[in-house]
């Protein structure tokens, strides 16, 4: 399994393709490394969406099932909206992450 690279590496990989400024030009390992680390950050939103949607199931059941005729308020659409970007984001950037494999 691959490994994610942290830190300085992380930083000096990025930095070699900066200079360009163009992911056309970087280098498989570099887009690799960027990938992962904007997947970790993707991630790290979905769970934070999931928690604000769990706590809003359990102050309003009904809206977020849509049941009762209760309607759901803007930000718990808002959510699920946010939600559903990220996981076809995730979904992308796994996809792609899988195109640089260097394994």
């Amino acid at each position: 399994m691959a490994t994610i690279i942290k830190g300085r590496r992380l930083a000096q990989l990025l930095q070699q393709e900066s200079v360009r400024r163009s992911d056309q030009v970087m280098s498989a390992r570099s887009m690799q490394a960027y990938l992962r680390y904007r997947l970790v950050i993707v991630e790290g939103e979905i769970r934070q969406i999931v928690r604000q949607l769990g706590k809003a199931s359990a102050t309003q059941p009904d809206a977020l099932n849509g049941w009762s005729g209760a309607q759901p308020g803007a930000a718990l659409a808002k959510s699920w909206t946010s939600l559903n970007y990220l996981l076809n984001a995730r979904d992308s950037l796994r996809m792609t992450i899988e195109k640089y494999d260097l394994s």
